[in-house]
């Protein structure tokens, strides 16, 4: 059996070692949840709807980013859209962290409150996803012909495609 000198086994270690990279792992991803969770005290957030405004709010700064570098842009007041967009990401983020305002009643009443909150800020967020596209598609030297989204995670793709687009174009 393989000992080293201290007298435990060399797999017990690596075995120690793997699981605690995996525990950091672990905690790094999920830090920005489970801070978004520890402000809700009675609902279970959903991690899906966290990385979704995650990712919105990733493809905002982006398209800052690509605006600044543009010398001459077809949208003038492309900082004041971009604020406001922002705002509202940060605006929905708030109100998904904290609690329902039907959260003092128990049973279906309760529940039904944070089930319409919850769709009430999907409808938001998917808003604020489709003015980012309307701004990314305004930097695009020819808009991709891509039809309307009409689902968060379908817009979120669509952005996507459309940064990806438009960094490819950047470095030519």
């Amino acid at each position: 059996m393989n000992q080293n000198n201290f007298g435990f086994p060399l797999f017990d270690l690596l075995s120690a070692c793997l699981l605690f990279a995996l525990i950091l792992y672990v905690l790094k991803n999920n830090q920005s949840f489970l801070e978004l969770h520890s402000r809700s005290l009675v609902h279970e957030l959903d991690q899906s709807f966290a990385d979704q405004l995650y990712s919105a709010q990733r493809h905002i700064r982006i398209a800052q980013q690509l605006f600044q570098a543009r010398t001459e842009t077809r949208l003038p007041d492309w900082k004041q859209t971009i604020d406001k967009i922002s705002a509202q990401l940060a605006d929905i983020e708030a109100k998904y962290g904290g609690n329902s305002p039907g959260v003092m009643f128990l049973g279906p009443i309760g529940t039904t409150s944070i089930i319409l909150k919850e769709k009430e800020l999907s409808q938001k967020l998917l808003e604020q996803i489709l003015q980012t596209n309307t701004l990314l598609q305004a930097l695009a030297e020819q808009p991709l012909p891509l039809a309307p989204a009409t689902s968060v995670s379908e817009a979120l793709h669509r952005n996507q495609v459309l940064i990806s687009h438009l960094l490819k174009l950047k470095n030519r």
